[in-house]
């Protein structure tokens, strides 16, 4: 019974020798797969074969651009015939690529029967490993190790030209270089587009649709590249002006930046118009331009303004635009009736022109500083003032006459005189309106007072006034007293003529 048992083992041990460890596939379609670094065997045999025809066997291992693969190869004589002295066995060993080419091959038998080959793979693949019998002397089969290794020191992944130890982002093409190595670069500029863990701070491109621009130094949204897309003028101020330049403070956010004559904030000296295209009203949004430097800007708020003003070229029209310059081409300092005109007595009210009369509100009296109004266009200022109970004119005569007493005839005080604009001394005679009827004439006055000091300038000839003579006396009494020299009558009175 342990005879037949110990028979029994030899015999299928016997046979275990004729049975290779694994059948690689026969054709490269259907190839066995190789894992890195591990050891397969297998056994070819064409075409005598004592443990069964297989003529050639197909591994495989996937590769990715850059790596190395190399493939150990190791054969021994599987089952030489007892009979055939000195027989061995010989074959061939191949690397091929994904469409069965040929890479490298090698003879391979008794004597060599070891082989290493490599290639470099250009671009992931397969590398399939052939192993091929050929007819020898006798018995034709033997067995072999194959142990695949592959070198990615060099290996691109995703095949950007980045090796993976130099990508960045080694499982996504990517062409960046400057903040990172082959990342996602959308417009081409040489910076990553920003994504999660890397954004505009660390380095990742600020504007990733915009190949001219990829900092922001000040986070205003305009790129550092001055030269490129909206490049901003200020790179380390940070600023929201858009109409001059890019980026730069602009106070009152009317797209204008604010003046820097000392290039403080920006790359280089700014200046306010008309000198330079800064703002001319760094804090009035209405207001920017001032063509002729007057301190009064060039928009408008009249719309009945737009047609002559947008031929002329300058300004624009601005709902509510402040101060706007009513004489653009000239330097002008008037305020009171309109801006940035002519104004030669200094008084804020201009000078009046064809387009600009003192019916629409220009100075009576442009060379009179203390006079700009004439309502009734007498040629008599509407200013005056009452100074300690006493007429006092500024710059000439009065035209309106305050609250003003004086007496009359036997010491009784005459009604208050408060007129409203004169209806002028053309009618009146004398600046208080003396009225025959009131009473008789000057020489009715018993007390020498300032107004008698008025009547003596007065009749001594009128006036003169805007180049014209003006007589007070027309058409009323207006009389003087007169020394006589007679004992009998000491003065007389003098009245003078009714016409002017």
């Amino acid at each position: 019974m342990l005879a037949k048992r110990v028979v029994a083992l030899l015999l299928a041990a016997l046979m275990l020798c004729f049975v290779p460890p694994a059948v690689a596939d026969d054709d490269i379609q259907s190839a066995s797969p190789l894992t890195d670094g591990v050891t397969s065997s297998g056994y070819v045999c064409d075409p005598d074969c004592d443990a069964g025809n297989d003529r050639a066997d197909f591994w495989k291992i996937e590769a990715k651009k850059g790596d190395i693969v190399q493939i150990s190869f190791s054969g021994t004589m599987n089952g030489p015939a007892w009979w055939c002295i000195g027989d061995g066995w010989q074959g061939r060993v191949s690397l091929l690529n994904a469409q069965g080419g040929t890479i490298v091959d090698s003879y391979v038998d008794d004597n060599a029967a070891s082989k290493t080959l490599s290639t470099t793979v250009a671009s992931q693949s397969f590398v399939y490993f052939k192993i091929k019998a050929d007819d020898s002397w006798c018995n034709d089969g033997f067995d072999y190790t194959i142990t695949p290794s592959i070198d990615k020191s060099n290996r691109d992944t995703d095949e950007d030209g980045f090796v993976d130890i130099d990508d960045d982002c080694d499982d996504v093409v990517g062409s960046s270089t400057n903040d990172r190595n082959g990342c996602i670069d959308t417009d081409g500029d040489g910076w990553s587009d920003p994504e999660t863990g890397w954004l505009a701070q660390n380095g990742a491109d600020a504007f990733y649709l915009e190949p001219t621009q990829w900092l922001d130094s000040d986070n205003d949204n305009y790129g550092d590249n001055l030269d490129g897309f909206e490049g901003d003028h200020c790179p380390f101020r940070r600023g929201y002006s858009t109409m001059d330049r890019f980026g730069c403070l602009d106070s009152d956010g009317d797209g204008y930046s604010d003046d820097d004559p000392g290039g403080l904030d920006g790359v280089t000296a700014w200046f306010a118009h008309p000198i330079g295209l800064g703002d001319a009203f760094p804090i009035d949004e209405t207001q920017w331009n001032d063509t002729d430097a007057d301190g009064y800007g060039d928009n408008w708020a009249e719309e009945s303004w737009n047609t002559t003003r947008l031929g002329w070229g300058i300004g624009s029209y601005f709902f509510n635009a402040s101060t706007p310059d009513a004489c653009p081409f000239i330097t002008g300092t008037s305020s009171g009736d309109r801006y940035g005109c002519t104004d030669s007595d200094g008084d804020s009210y201009s000078d009046g022109d064809l387009n600009w009369t003192v019916t629409n509100g220009s100075d009576a009296f442009p060379f009179e500083e203390s006079q700009w109004r004439d309502r009734d266009y007498d040629g008599w200022g509407d200013n005056q003032s009452n100074v300690d109970g006493e007429f006092h004119w500024r710059g000439g005569l009065g035209d309106q006459f305050k609250h003003t007493s004086f007496r009359g005839p036997q010491g009784r005080r005459s009604h208050q005189m408060h007129r409203h604009p004169a209806r002028d001394l053309e009618r009146t005679a004398v600046p208080f309106s003396l009225k025959v009827g009131h009473w008789a004439c000057a020489e009715q006055f018993a007390e020498r007072s300032p107004i008698q000091e008025i009547f003596r300038h007065l009749l001594a000839g009128g006036v003169q006034r805007n180049g014209r003579r003006f007589n007070p006396c027309h058409g009323v009494c207006c009389c003087s007293l007169q020394a006589t020299g007679s004992a009998d009558q000491p003065s007389r009175r003098v009245c003078c003529p009714s016409v002017m």
